[in-house]
Parts: C-alpha cells; structure tokens; sequence
C-alpha cells in the first residue's frame, strides 16, 4: 500500500462519503479495487459498501474478491471486462465465438454476467456500443464458461497492495547491476514469465529473484 495508515484514511474517506449518501446526495457509495483485508473496517460503519468494482475478467477472476463481496451482499463490478482489449484476439475465444455467432467482446461480455458480476465497458465506436448490449439472449454452456474460466492468467499487473513506487526501483536497480535500460528488463520479465511486470515487484525479495531468474533466462539464449 501506498500508506502506512491506508486503513485511517480509506475509513475517513468512507465517513464523508456516508454523509453524502444520508443527505441525498448521492444515490450508492463504494469501492475500487478493494481486497477483503481493505473493506474489512468499512463493513463495521454504518453504511456499509454497496459496490466493489475490480479488474474481473477472462485470465483473471479475482475469486477471492468476488466470494468476499458476496458474503457481504456488494455487488461486484468489472472494469476492464475486455481485458483492455488483451483477450480479443485469443484463438480459444474466437472459437467459441464462432460457435455461438458472436464477437469475441460478446462472449467476454456474457462470461462476466454468468458469474453474477456487471460489465464496465465502454466505448466511443456506436457500433460496438450497440454489439455490447446483445448479450441477453443467449447463454454460454458449462463447458464454454469452465474453458474461459481455466484461462492462463493475465491482467494488467496492478495491484493495491503492491506499491508502483516500489516496483520502479527494484526494476532501476537490477537494471543498473546488469547495464541493461529499464525498458529492455521490463520486456524481457514479460516475454519469460508471462505476466504484466507491475505485478511480480512488490517489497517481497522473492520477486526480485523473480526476474532475476528472467533475465538469466533471457540471456543466457
């Protein structure tokens, strides 16, 4: 986190939020990318969330998350339902896309909804925004939603509980050790493990070794 005292913060956050919301000002209040151990003060005030929107998407479900705001009657929101666009040219997806006459963005769409949590997506082509709405009148079979479930991860690499700051340096540092730019460690971590940069580096020494093993990887080629 990027606090020491995140917990103080978000709670006098929430408080004049509930103000807001009592006075009518506001219709719902809620939360953005909030983990169980992040909203565990705020279900004990008043007003308890209402929403948590997170990064929920094929190649990353964030079960954990979900199953907590379920417990709690939150509903969940997905921001980046396309995956920012990452999944769409997926070879599996295509394919079950065929399947059911449909574009990719619809099955990612209809995924999202079978797990109970509302789609966030946007866009400025009208088009897209009138394909996005035709989602209600078909149905994915189990098979389809446990293939896209099993799905190897994938995301955008951010993470609450990871802080950028941190992740920068250790990337300055081990590029400095090694003569190599920032860029060019950040693209090699990427093509050898397979997974957003952001998302290995945290203060956790384990991921430092991490990327040292890619680079090694990388160059010993």
């Amino acid at each position: 986190n990027q606090f020491e005292d995140w917990d103080k913060i978000n709670l006098e956050t929430w408080r004049a939020m509930t103000e807001l919301y009592k006075a009518g000002r506001i219709r719902a209040i809620g939360l953005s990318n909030f983990k169980e151990h992040h909203m565990r003060s705020l279900l004990q005030t008043e007003v308890r969330p209402m929403i948590d929107q997170i990064e929920f998407h094929p190649g990353m479900m964030q079960t954990d998350v979900v199953e907590a705001c379920r417990r709690n009657d939150i509903v969940v929101e997905a921001w980046s339902p396309l995956g920012n666009g990452k999944v769409l040219s997926d070879p599996m997806l295509a394919k079950i896309a065929e399947k059911y006459g449909r574009s990719v963005a619809q099955i990612c769409l209809r995924w999202v909804l079978q797990h109970d949590v509302l789609p966030l997506s946007k866009s400025v082509t009208p088009s897209r925004i009138e394909e996005n709405k035709k989602i209600f009148d078909f149905e994915l079979c189990a098979e389809d939603m446990a293939a896209i479930d099993a799905m190897a991860p994938t995301g955008s690499g951010l993470d609450p509980d990871i802080s950028p700051a941190a992740a920068y340096v250790q990337v300055k540092r081990v590029a400095d050790a090694r003569g190599l730019s920032e860029e060019t460690v950040r693209t090699i971590v990427e093509e050898q493990v397979q997974q957003p940069w952001l998302g290995l580096f945290g203060t956790q020494k384990v991921n430092v070794l991490k990327l040292n093993l890619a680079l090694d990887a990388k160059q010993s080629k």
